[in-house]
């Protein structure tokens, strides 16, 4: 173990979030190098940001993301709870035959009712808490709901490194030992204003990072940069990010 892992470990076991996931995941390796590709990509035009850790932790039944800085070093946080549920969920999505009904061949799926007597507090819930896990039939939606998961993962991790390179969780974490930046389900009444414009700045500057390298995917990816491609790109982005 790595002294950047040792560091992260004991953070997170002193704050109940787990420990770092050891499992053999193709979701997790495919996250882990789409996010370093992402910071390069940030990196090349901005050499002097900070380039952060990124860890998955092994909290299986949790929807969690964070930031801190410990010993000079920052550190982003994702749940392995957090990605199955998401993936779950797009794999979900594009199972019925309801939804985005002009792509692919829709009328291969069928339509799965959620059983509304679990009452969930969130909907995400249904996807980890229930096992709710349903596979598109139609080839070419699966593949989709695979793009789309992805991107939403690295939107929710490039809204994270906003935090850090927008000065959000040094300005929080100022005369505090040991904090740690949480996404939290709702803002607090008490820090509404201030937890609001945090939030709606991280999402932007996600957002920006996002069509910079959906933009660069296609300049350098080998794919076409025309109308058509780009309207694929930010359909996708939008699906993702909503």
């Amino acid at each position: 173990m790595s002294e950047l892992d040792k560091i992260f470990e004991k953070y997170i076991k002193e704050e109940g979030l787990g420990q770092i996931y050891t499992g053999d995941n193709e979701h997790v390796r495919r996250i882990y190098q789409d996010f370093n590709d992402a910071i390069l990509f940030q990196l090349e035009e901005k050499p002097k940001l900070p380039r952060p850790s990124l860890y998955v932790t092994s909290l299986s039944s949790d929807f969690s993301a964070f930031v801190f800085r410990e010993q000079g070093n920052y550190f982003i946080g994702i749940s392995i709870g957090a990605i199955e549920s998401l993936f779950n969920f797009f794999q979900f999505l594009y199972s019925q035959p309801y939804f985005d009904t002009g792509f692919g061949d829709s009328s291969k799926e069928t339509e799965t009712l959620l059983d509304l007597s679990l009452k969930p507090d969130y909907f995400l819930d249904y996807f980890y808490n229930y096992d709710l896990a349903v596979k598109p039939k139609c080839p070419i939606r699966n593949s989709y709901s695979y793009q789309l998961f992805y991107k939403a993962i690295n939107y929710l991790l490039l809204h994270e490194y906003a935090h850090i390179t927008h000065g959000h969780l040094d300005y929080l974490a100022r005369g505090k030992k040991n904090f740690l930046y949480y996404e939290n389900d709702t803002i607090r009444p008490v820090n509404a204003d201030k937890e609001k414009a945090l939030e709606y700045d991280a999402d932007a500057a996600a957002s920006v990072y996002s069509i910079f390298e959906s933009t660069g995917h296609l300049l350098f990816g080998g794919a076409m940069l025309n109308e058509h491609n780009l309207n694929i790109e930010i359909k996708k982005s939008n699906l993702a990010v909503y």
